[in-house]
Formats: C-alpha cells, structure tokens, sequence
C-alpha cells in the first residue's frame, strides 16, 4: 500500500523545480541583439570627422579606381553589423556625373533625384559583414560625392546606422581624376588675411 506524501514534501519539491528552471528559460529567450542592448556595440563612424556615438551598424564605400568620363569602375559597399538586424535598409546616393551601369540583383532600380542617381536595399543583418557591388560610370567632369547609409528601420536611432562618403575630382582623360572634392584642379593662390584681433600693415608711401 502506497504511502501519502506529505504536503510540505511536495513544496519543497516545486520550489527545488522552480529554481531549476527559471535560469533556463532566460537563457532561452535571451535577445540576439543583446550586445546591442548592453551599449557594447562598437563600430566607429568611417568618418574620423563624425561626431557619431559608437554603433551596432557600419558601411564603408570605395571604388576599385577612380574613373575619367567615359570610365568604369566597381563600387564595393561593405555592411558592418554586430547585432542581428531583422530589417535593415541600405541606400547609395550617386551624384550628377556618375551613373549606375550595373548592380547586384537585390539593390532596387536606380531611381533620379535632384542630387543624381539613388538605389537602395532591403537587408536581413546578422552579425558579421555583407558586401555589395555596383557598376559606376563617370558622365560628367567635375566634382563628386558617392554616398552610402545603412539603418536600422524598424529602430532608428543614431547607435543603430552607419555612414561613409567617397569624394573625387572626374577628370576627361584616362589618369586625370583625382581623390578629394575641387572646384579647379589648378592650385588655388592662397589669400593672406590678418588674423582676428590684428591690424592690416600700414602702406607706407615712397
């Protein structure tokens, strides 16, 4: 004949299964993005100028070379992530003298704005490094900025995004574009003026 167990035994029981499973199911449901949410995320800005926190996303832009009119070259875009990301958006902004001759499947048509060429994508982020390529061809001589920006969509929020530019100077010869943003590829005279607080020199008369 089975004995009756007594109640206090059972509670002690259901306490002992308590402890023994409150530690798993927080283990279970941890966020992927818990890095993310600890503030320990950090990807600094591709910018050294960019006051911008630390951040869970980054992007750094780049072209293989630096194309005259009539050129091409690859933009590589490469996405930074240290958090998982569920709907990240990706744009690149071209400017007025370079256009988009070819690009990934997944980057959307290219669309014309007032600053240029403009396509964008919709990214599914885990942690680690994604990279995207476009095909760019030089139109135009003068100056041009590329621009790529990578956020978090359904988060906005400064720790969560990233931005990087690539400024050159289009040449019209092979050889003839140059790194940086120049109105003249001449060297500009540099203009002397007195410092604040100073008198301009006095003319003296012969």
């Amino acid at each position: 004949m089975l004995k009756p167990v007594p109640l206090i035994a059972l509670a002690g029981a259901g306490a002992c299964l308590a402890v023994a499973v409150v530690p798993s199911a927080f283990g279970t449901d941890a966020p992927a993005d818990a890095a993310a949410k600890a503030g320990t995320c950090t990807i600094r800005s591709a910018d050294k100028h960019s006051e911008a926190p630390l951040s869970c996303l980054g992007v750094t832009a780049s072209l293989d070379h630096l194309p005259a009119v009539g050129e091409q070259a690859t933009l590589t875009v490469d996405v930074k992530a240290q958090a998982d990301v569920k709907n990240a958006g990706l744009s690149v902004q071209l400017p007025p003298a370079l256009r988009i001759a070819d690009k990934d499947d997944g980057l959307t048509a290219p669309k014309k704005d007032d600053f240029g060429q403009r396509t964008s994508q919709k990214l599914a982020l885990t942690p680690g490094t994604r990279t995207v390529e476009i095909k760019v061809k030089a139109v135009a001589a003068g100056p041009a900025q590329i621009q790529a920006d990578i956020s978090d969509i359904d988060h906005p929020d400064p720790r969560r995004a990233g931005h990087d530019s690539v400024e050159l100077t289009v040449g019209t010869s092979k050889g003839s574009t140059d790194k940086g943003v120049s109105v003249s590829k001449g060297r500009a005279t540099k203009v002397q003026r007195p410092g604040p607080g100073t008198r301009a020199p006095r003319k003296v008369t012969p």
